[in-house]
């Protein structure tokens, strides 16, 4: 280990590296001095250097080339990047005025430079080339691959804010999530631009050089709303997690649309790039305490995310372990499909004659990716495809966020139950999306009551009878259609049937 020894106080920070398998510790760590010291953030480079941040209240914190050699006071900040065999302190420094300081979240790019967020409640804060001078709560620096200088450093909000969690793009752009309860947070090119009560998430993304918002925007309901982590994918879309309380919280094409019920859902939401719609967001949760706290996103734009449920009836989907463990609180994990969807997920047109066509039913296709999709054809599939029928307006392109209607009518040629499927061909990573489609095929019968006919008793010749009636019953699953009715011979009929 770097460093052997726990250093004292209440708590100390550690770093751990787990091999591929998770069979054996690579390396493990403590990581503090004297006082109390917390890691709440890590990440990694592609060559496996460790990037730390946390908080500590030690004045003999381990520093190594540190850009702030000295503890601010109250509690500062820390950022500390540990080398690929974590037998070495690549730097290690302080960062934090002479008030409470905190940091969140930590990313890093391919150049080397950390990225962090967090809280501050010092109006001294390092700062460098801030986009926003004046005090706020939450911050937003980024530190040179060496740990010796900032690139730059800013509040960001009011005094109230946190910064949670940050990621960052290829390009260098940095993507912040976290809370407000500032009716006057930055806002730019907002997809939310009001305030919706009692806490709100906040996504902001800043420019690779820090000195603009590319766009921020309030994400919440009526009640508390809590963004904890944040990723970005190649495309530039921003995937958030956090919690909610708020019966109201803005969704779009939702997995889960209602609130769960207690006291909290997590929520996972997708911006587009430009930040202006949601690609999708939806509640995540079960009728207890629900948080989202963390969140990645591979290449196909599946997220992942984690948190703790104390929810029994959680929403599960293949799960390693489907029943709450008990106790106060589990942990989840949870992976999100990044796709076209289809709502209803199958049509089902029941009983239909043979041979009528029954009333139309529609699905709604939804394009739940970051950009454009290119869709090959739409057909119906399966073994008995040509009793179903279909129209769409999805045409060749879907944009990102955009919707198309499908419409099938059933005509069966058979009794019996008929299947088939439509096939959405497209270029999404998982493709073709396919509609499945059921119905029964059925056929009217005839009963008559009485079954036998009827016997009219003697008549004088040319004199008219009282009238008997005779009952026609379809007795079958399919519409009967009643082409004519006549009587012969010396008898006349009147009916109710529609002939």
């Amino acid at each position: 280990p770097l460093q052997p020894v726990f250093g004292g106080g209440g708590d100390d920070a550690f770093v751990a590296k787990l091999n591929p398998t998770g069979s054996a510790l690579v390396y493990s760590t403590y990581l503090g001095g004297s006082g109390d010291d917390w890691g709440s953030g890590v990440a990694v480079d592609s060559s496996g250097n460790a990037y730390v941040t946390g908080f500590t209240g030690s004045t003999n914190f381990p520093t190594a080339t540190p850009l702030q050699p000295v503890f601010g006071g109250d509690s500062d900040a820390f950022v500390a990047k540990l080398n690929p065999a974590g037998s070495a302190l690549v730097y290690s420094t302080y960062l934090g005025g002479s008030n409470t300081d905190v940091g969140q979240g930590i990313a890093a790019d391919s150049m080397g430079n950390a990225y962090v967020t967090g809280l501050t409640a010092s109006t001294d804060f390092p700062t460098m080339n801030p986009l926003q001078p004046v005090f706020g709560g939450a911050f937003v620096a980024v530190l040179s691959p060496t740990g010796s200088a900032l690139v730059y450093s800013t509040y960001l909000g009011g005094p109230s804010d946190v910064g949670l969690g940050i990621a960052v793009d290829s390009s260098g752009n940095a993507y912040v999530t976290g809370l407000t309860a500032s009716t006057d947070f930055p806002t730019m090119n907002p997809l939310q631009p009001v305030f919706g009560g009692g806490y709100d998430a906040f996504v902001a993304k800043l420019n690779s050089t820090g000195s603009a918002l590319v766009y921020s925007t309030y994400l919440g309901g009526s009640g508390h709303d809590y963004g904890y982590g944040i990723a970005v994918d190649s495309s530039g879309n921003a995937y958030v997690t956090g919690f909610t309380t708020s019966t109201n919280f803005p969704t779009v094409s939702p997995l889960q649309p209602v609130f769960g019920g207690g006291y909290s859902d997590a929520f996972v939401a997708m911006l587009n790039p430009s930040g202006s719609a949601l690609v999708y967001s939806t509640y995540l949760g079960g009728s207890a305490e629900d948080y989202g706290t963390g969140i990645a996103v591979d290449s196909s734009g599946n997220a992942y995310v984690t948190g703790w449920t104390e929810s029994a009836d959680l929403p599960t989907m293949n799960p390693l372990q489907p029943a709450y463990g008990g106790g106060p609180f589990d942990a989840f994990v949870a992976k999100i499909g990044n796709g076209p969807t289809l709502a209803p997920s199958n049509l089902n047109f029941g009983n239909q004659t043979v041979g009528i066509a029954s009333a139309p039913q529609a699905a709604t296709l939804t394009n739940a990716t970051g950009a454009t999709l290119t869709i090959t054809s739409v057909n119906i599939t399966g073994p008995n495809s040509n009793d179903f029928s279909e129209t769409n307006n999805c045409g060749t392109s879907l944009p990102a966020g955009g919707t198309c209607n499908i419409t099938v009518t059933f005509t069966p040629s058979a009794t019996g139950t008929r299947t088939a499927a439509v096939s959405i061909t497209d270029d999404a990573p998982v493709s073709p999306q396919t509609l499945p489609l059921t119905g029964t095929g059925v056929l009217p019968a005839v009963t008559f009551s009485p079954p036998t006919g009827l016997t009219f008793p003697n008549q004088t010749i040319n004199t008219t009878n009282p009238p008997m009636n005779a009952t026609l019953t379809n007795t079958g699953l399919g519409t009967l259609t009643v082409g004519s009715i006549a009587a012969s011979g010396p008898f006349a009929q009147t009916n109710t049937c529609g002939a």
